[in-house]
């Protein structure tokens, strides 16, 4: 499977925002403990 960059960008678009979010909330968890 090829991955170039249009795809990678249309994937982000959707999937990038839960990405960082879930990301954001586990730095938080791990810096409030």
């Amino acid at each position: 499977m090829r991955i170039n960059r249009e795809n990678l960008i249309r994937f982000f678009d959707r999937k990038g925002f839960y990405i960082v979010l879930f990301l954001s909330i586990v730095v938080i968890a791990a810096t409030s403990v």
